[in-house]
Formats: C-alpha cells, sequence, structure tokens
C-alpha cells in the first residue's frame, strides 16, 4: 500500500511539473502562418487547445 502511496505521488508530481513547463512557453505573435501550421500538425489534440488559449489569452491581454 506504501509503494502504491509513493508511485501516485511521484506521478502526480511528473504532471504538475510537465503542466509547469508546458505554461512557461509563450506565443510568438509574429511566427509567420506556415511556420504555425506546420507545428500544428505535429501537436495532440491537448496541445493544440493549449496553444489555442494561449494565443486567446495573448489577444485579449492587446485587448485591453
Amino acid at each position: 500500500m506504501k509503494t502504491l502511496r509513493n508511485i501516485n505521488f511521484y506521478f502526480l508530481l511528473a504532471l504538475c511539473s510537465l503542466a509547469l513547463l508546458g505554461c512557461s512557453k509563450k506565443v510568438d505573435e509574429n511566427k509567420p502562418l506556415p511556420e504555425v501550421r506546420t507545428e500544428a500538425d505535429q501537436m495532440s489534440v491537448d496541445q493544440l487547445r493549449q496553444m489555442a488559449m494561449k494565443y486567446k489569452d495573448a489577444i485579449l491581454a492587446k485587448r485591453g
């Protein structure tokens, strides 16, 4: 039982670390559209959703 608790703890720690690393990436508003498309082709659905939210936040921040 203690081993399972330790595994869960380390799994949660790794998941939080990945989430924090993923959130630190800023969006480049000046990136050419073909480059954005090639990057989007390589992303998963969750990654695309996260990037879309980052762009949305950047747009809303600019609008004030």
